[in-house]
């Protein structure tokens, strides 16, 4: 996981993120490594573990320059970028990204950071050896639910 700024630590912790990534059983470790202020600190982290990394989870404050540049550097790897400012249109930034490096967006701050960690636990989880048969007599659920 890699944040933009010592500032964004607050948010991995109001999320729980190191308890959570952990309760999901994956393993992970922390960045903090600015794509604006500190570009080839950032080129050298992502080209050093291209090789080992499967999905990342970038957060950041405002412009979403994070996972963007992330996903130029890994474009072999998931990236699933977490803008951190509360303001959704900030997020809505986040889903321009060019369409040969595609980012995914899950949500935005602590809520979108959990999601992202779910997210991530779901990408990397092994596919089952047989597809099992499909469950019967299962009543689908209607959309929308009833009562919203």
């Amino acid at each position: 996981m890699i944040i933009g700024s010592d500032s964004d630590r607050d948010r991995l912790r109001e999320a729980g993120m190191a308890d959570l990534l952990a309760a999901l059983g994956l393993p992970h470790e922390f960045a903090v490594i600015s794509s604006d202020r500190r570009p080839d600190d950032l080129r050298r982290f992502c080209l050093d573990r291209r090789h080992i990394l499967r999905v990342v989870i970038a957060a950041a404050g405002g412009v979403p320059n994070l996972p963007v540049t992330v996903k130029s550097w890994l474009p072999h790897v998931v990236v699933v970028g977490v803008p951190l400012d509360p303001d959704p249109a900030l997020a809505l930034a986040s889903l321009t990204t060019p369409s040969d490096r595609p980012v995914l967006v899950v949500g935005w701050g602590a809520a979108g950071l959990r999601k992202a960690a779910h997210t991530a636990r779901d990408i990397l989880r092994p596919a089952p050896a047989q597809n099992p048969a499909p469950a019967q007599n299962v009543d689908a659920v209607p959309y929308p639910p009833s009562g919203h």
